[in-house]
């Protein structure tokens, strides 16, 4: 059963909030940090509303030392600091336009001018962290002005979400005609992609001009602009490669991987029978630049992939941060230097640990933790952002008082 929480509990959460992050461009003042309590246990027994959590995984073996680690942080407070706190500490700030001006040069929904996708997409967010830091940026630090602005905000975060169209929706995004190049693409789609395996059979050099050639590969495919959606690690790979350029791609709609060739992702449970581009396991390896060794703990990547992160980067949680920026610099650094980085997750365990560059990180919020700011904020802010149409999400959701 859910209990009901003071009606200060929402108040509190913007407090902390405020409390935990410097002036946003002198739009906030520097508050003096005072010692919050240490927050309180949830009462909520529902195992199905943390399904959607991601936060804390275990994939590189079990019982992994943190004891050194720690050690090193001796000015580290005993006890976590509130979740607040921990949300976006340390996100690197871009001073991009805004979204609307890079993609259709407007921001009216209502606008002749605004792509199809915008008024006829709906919106998810997979992971319900996502939704928490989403609702408590826009009560506190924001609101968004517009979805464009919303969206520019989960793409410049390095947040994953998706936006799918109905199936009854994609005639106006599939060619009339249908080229030839588009039914060749099939091949992307229906065949083993077996061109995008990495192996070690020319050594480094040949390693590495075989990643080159893959990332190529997949980037040129009908529906690579999909990577932008994705976040994490996989968002600042190919924006090194691939700069800005698919950013203004990303609401032409759906590529020819749906419209044509039917494959991608499909929600069957919605009466709407929404379809989104998706990449595949071995885009997103080709990506990482995996070689695998036909054990999990064998296996080694060029990058530490976002799994390896929640395991092996204290504080990381989804979101990317001032000391994910710092660590990845590091590798491509390396990389652009013709340098081979392969590690399996335990060496990237290793590697990241013993680095000082990312310095003295927050720790990861728990499952009760997300869980509790969640219901703490549907008490004022009822709606959720996910599983919505764009052109219906509310940005001037008033304060539900009880």
């Amino acid at each position: 059963m859910i209990e009901d929480e003071p009606v200060e509990d929402i108040h509190e959460l913007r407090k902390d909030f405020l409390h935990s992050h410097g002036p946003l461009r002198g739009l906030l003042t520097p508050k003096p940090r005072t010692p919050l309590p240490p927050p309180a246990l949830s009462s909520l027994g529902r195992s199905s509303s943390m399904s959607s959590y991601k936060t804390t995984r275990s994939q590189c073996g079990p019982n992994i030392d943190r004891r050194g680690h720690n050690e090193r942080r001796t000015d580290t407070p005993s006890r976590p600091p509130a979740l607040a706190t921990r949300l976006s500490d340390n996100t690197p700030t871009r001073n991009h336009p805004p979204l609307a001006a890079r993609l259709s040069g407007t921001s009216s929904l209502n606008s002749e001018g605004v792509p199809s996708l915008l008024r006829t997409g709906v919106l998810y967010l997979p992971a319900k962290e996502t939704q928490v830091r989403a609702k408590l940026w826009h009560i506190v630090k924001g609101p968004f002005a517009s979805v464009e602005d919303l969206l520019l905000w989960l793409i410049e975060y390095g947040l994953e979400f998706c936006i799918a169209v109905p199936e009854s929706k994609l005639p106006r995004w599939t060619p009339n005609p249908i080229m030839e190049a588009d039914q060749t693409a099939e091949k992307f789609y229906n065949s083993p992609q077996t061109d995008l395996v990495l192996t070690w059979n020319r050594g480094e050099e040949g390693f590495m001009e075989d990643y080159e050639c893959g990332i190529a590969n997949v980037l040129l495919r009908p529906h690579a602009w999909l990577v932008v959606f994705e976040g994490g690690p996989l968002h600042w790979i190919v924006r090194r490669y691939h700069g800005e350029e698919l950013i203004s791609e990303v609401m032409k709609g759906p590529s020819i991987q749906v419209t044509v060739h039917h494959s991608g992702y499909l929600n069957t449970q919605d009466p709407r029978m929404l379809r989104a581009d998706m990449l595949s396991s071995t885009e997103k390896n080709a990506l990482y630049g995996l070689l695998a060794q036909g054990k999990p703990d064998m296996d080694k990547t060029l990058w530490p992939t976002d799994a390896i992160l929640r395991d092996c980067l204290d504080g990381y949680t989804g979101q990317w941060t001032a000391e994910c920026e710092g660590l990845f610099h590091s590798i491509w650094a390396k990389i652009s230097a013709g340098q081979c980085t392969l590690c399996t997750c335990s060496k990237w365990n290793q590697y990241i640990r013993t680095s000082n560059r990312l310095g003295t990180a927050n720790v990861a919020p728990s499952y009760i933790e997300w869980d509790k700011a969640w219901w703490r904020i549907l008490r004022g802010y009822p709606e959720i952002w996910s599983d919505i149409d764009l052109s219906s999400l509310n940005l001037k959701e008033h304060f539900l008082s009880h």
